[in-house]
């Protein structure tokens, strides 16, 4: 078992590692026909102004969920990568 500090560096790369990783892997998203129906219906719903917060909080986590499952191996494969550079190591794919 890892400690709380261990893990707040793995989810913090995690998080930081998303914003880029959506950026270039955005394509293989739309491919998937099973995405393309999922992100339709969630931006139904974060469109709607009367969609409570909570909602639209849960699709855009939703949505996010949906692209890592879809591109599993490439998230996991730079988040690793950005967590061992912040953890003072070199993986080469973050300069």
């Amino acid at each position: 078992m890892i400690s709380q500090t261990e893990y707040e560096k793995v989810i913090e790369s995690f998080m930081m590692e998303m914003e880029a990783i959506v950026v270039v892997q955005s394509a293989k998203l739309s491919l998937s026909p099973e995405s393309v129906k999922m992100l339709d219906e969630h931006f139904v719903k974060l469109r709607d102004s009367k969609t409570p917060s909570k909602e639209i909080l849960a699709a855009a986590f939703a949505l996010v969920d949906e692209f890592v499952e879809t591109n599993h191996a490439d998230v996991f494969k730079e988040a690793y990568a950005l967590y061992v550079d912040m953890s003072g190591g070199k993986s080469h794919r973050h300069p």
